[in-house]
């Protein structure tokens, strides 16, 4: 659901539509990667900190990652509310 959402209407507007198959695979060979080192690393800090720090971080990530992506696609893709 995600690449349907998010994903495909963003890419349609920056890549040919041949070239879709493609950008969907790189975007979910850096998502899986992405997903290893997080979990990784969150393991790591759980074990050393606990839940509670790992908890604020991820929610202060999760902040500013929604901020982000409300301006920047506002911006770039012109996207009216």
């Amino acid at each position: 659901a995600i690449y349907v959402c998010l994903y495909i209407p963003i890419l349609n507007k920056i890549i040919k539509p041949s070239n879709m198959p493609i950008a969907l695979l790189i975007i979910g060979m850096f998502k899986s990667l992405l997903s290893t080192i997080m979990i990784s690393t969150t393991g790591f800090f759980v074990e050393n900190i606990g839940y509670e720090m790992i908890f604020i971080f991820w929610s202060v990530l999760l902040f500013l990652v929604i901020i982000g992506y409300y301006f920047f696609s506002k911006e770039k893709y012109c996207i009216k509310n």
